[in-house]
């Protein structure tokens, strides 16, 4: 999983897990549209191609949360409004990118 995610990335973008399931990406100076844009092809990435595990095809989807860093808010902000987002793109029926209604 981590492979097919750096893979959907820039050389100096950011990428690391964060919790049991989750990973953070971290995209320097990008809108929040280009955010949900890049968001939208590591989604796809990871969809549309199952994993091979013991010569069985396994089928993964992802869901995604995008937030933009504002002046004057802290990383811990930043965390919880992507958080907030990925948990509505999995209220949505998972395999979606949502971005943050506060950006």
């Amino acid at each position: 999983m981590a492979e097919r995610l750096r893979k959907s990335l820039r050389l100096y973008d950011k990428i690391g897990r964060y919790g049991g399931e989750e990973f953070l990406i971290i995209l320097r100076n990008e809108s929040a549209e280009t955010a949900k844009i890049v968001g939208e092809r590591t989604r796809a990435l990871v969809a549309d191609a199952p994993f091979i595990w013991n010569e069985e095809e396994i089928s993964v989807s992802i869901s995604l949360g995008v937030a933009q860093l504002n002046k004057g808010q802290t990383m811990s902000n930043l965390i919880q409004k992507a958080d907030q987002a990925m948990y509505a793109a999995k209220a949505k029926g998972k395999n979606c990118v949502v971005a943050s209604e506060e950006d």
